[in-house]
């Protein structure tokens, strides 16, 4: 859609921002057959997929599952060094490997689990009212958090585009720093 037919089409844009959560968490259900099938929609086909593993502090592969939503017994770790665990950079590769959500959480709280949270997807029938908006609504599917960071700094670029943080001041490589225009939508 140009700015054009945006402004001639669209009203009203409402941005909602899920702290601490990731898309997959939360509408990865989406592109599932289980649960909606959507090929527009970047999300988890299938939680048996190798390339979903995440090795914990043992080196054994842990995959995503579903879950109901709640409360978790503590907030998912978020600060620069778990997130500089999450996103893996290989020098080998040139790129971020995203597959140490388990070990920062282990890191975290000093415990393995078998079913550690961050691997955890919510089905639809856990999240209704989001449900319901992904179903009529468009659906943003490419979740990063504008600076790979924690909290105040991702909220100051989320709401202003910018940050008041040099870069220098995060300790980990970035994959982007072009903030939330690396956004892809999908029309609903």
């Amino acid at each position: 859609m140009t700015p054009e037919e945006l402004k001639q089409n669209v009203d009203t844009i409402v941005v909602v921002i899920m702290e601490n959560r990731s898309f997959d968490h939360v509408l990865g259900y989406l592109r599932s057959p289980l649960y909606g099938n959507r090929a527009d929609v970047d999300g988890m086909e299938d939680v048996e997929n190798i390339s979903y593993l995440n090795p914990n502090s043992d080196g054994q592969g842990i995959a995503p599952f579903w879950m109901d939503d709640g409360p978790f017994n503590s907030d998912l770790p978020h600060d620069p060094e778990a997130i500089a665990t999450q996103l893996r950079y290989s020098d080998v590769t040139g790129s971020f490997l995203m597959n140490g959500f388990v070990q920062a959480f282990e890191n975290e709280y000093h415990t393995s689990v078998s079913h550690p949270p961050v691997m955890g997807l919510l089905r639809p029938a856990s999240v209704p009212t989001t449900a319901a908006l992904a179903a009529k609504y468009t659906v943003c599917d490419r979740w990063f958090a504008c600076i790979p960071t924690s909290t105040a700094p991702n909220r100051l670029m989320s709401t202003t585009l910018r940050s008041e943080a040099p870069a220098s001041s995060f300790r980990t490589r970035r994959p982007s720093m072009t903030g939330c225009s690396s956004v892809e939508c999908r029309g609903g």
